[in-house]
């Protein structure tokens, strides 16, 4: 039961992938925070939106109970 270890953002729901294109972009309101998963590994924060292919539970943009879109950047 071999999968190809898809990068951060994605997971193999598969058995049998060979490429980085034959995996998942993560789902909605979900992340994938590891190299490998064959499934997200769970849900987002609350009080944090993750879109597609989210590599953490607390992406930097968020939504206010408003719905308005934030984009926090860390600039160092």
């Amino acid at each position: 039961d071999e999968r190809f270890p898809c990068p951060i953002g994605s997971y193999g729901a598969k058995t049998g992938l060979q490429h980085e294109t034959d995996c998942t972009n993560c789902d909605e309101k979900k992340y994938c925070g590891e190299v490998g998963l064959s499934a997200p590994q769970g849900d987002c924060e609350k009080g944090y939106y993750c879109k597609g292919g989210a590599e953490d539970s607390m992406p930097a943009s968020t939504v206010n109970s408003g719905g308005n879109l934030y984009q926090f950047i860390l600039v160092v």
